[in-house]
């Protein structure tokens, strides 16, 4: 098996492992709904090795709503809301989700 068809193998074997039956998240408690089941495959991901996260899962999600709200009006718009993978805007972002 190569080493690539074992990594898809691992993710798909911790997303299944995933419960999506209206239990709580096994990792925080909190009430089930599909951001709750998000967060809980992140992190059996991070904690298999299969992904590393950049910071906290709160803090990704964060920082992911405020890249969002960032585009909102271009989407809205119609306009290209792409968003380009800057290594110096990266390092804003992680002052955000740390703060």
């Amino acid at each position: 098996m190569s080493s690539l068809s074992g990594t898809v193998s691992v993710v798909i074997q911790v997303i299944q492992s995933i419960p999506a039956d209206s239990r709580p998240s096994q990792w925080t408690g909190e009430t089930f709904n599909c951001k709750t089941w998000l967060k809980d495959a992140l992190a059996a991901l991070d904690a298999s090795g299969t992904i590393r996260l950049p910071m906290g899962i709160d803090d990704l999600f964060r920082v992911a709503r405020h890249r969002g709200i960032e585009k909102l009006a271009e989407a809205e718009l119609g306009h290209d809301a792409n968003v380009e993978n800057d290594p110096e805007d990266d390092m804003d972002y992680e002052r955000l989700g740390n703060g």
